[in-house]
């Protein structure tokens, strides 16, 4: 009995690590690429208007995503 317990630890433990896993290897295939000092310089020159929009459209166009799947699943959720 307690292995089946073990394996089910260890199914659920994998069960994250390997996305985690994957995401941390694409996210350093990904800056390994990108001159941060130059990535600091031009967020600078962005307007704080700019980000404080881009950041309402951003969360309006999700909650526009989630009232869609609400919809679609027909508010079983």
């Amino acid at each position: 009995m307690t292995t089946t317990k073990q394996t089910g630890r260890i199914g659920k433990i994998l069960r994250w690590l390997i996305p985690l896993l994957f995401s941390g290897v694409a996210l350093w295939l990904v800056f390994r690429q990108i001159d941060l000092s130059q990535l600091a310089a031009n967020l600078v020159k962005v307007g704080w208007r700019s980000l404080v929009l881009s950041i309402l459209v951003y969360l309006l166009s999700l909650l526009v995503r989630v009232f869609c799947w609400y919809i679609l699943l027909r508010k079983k959720v």
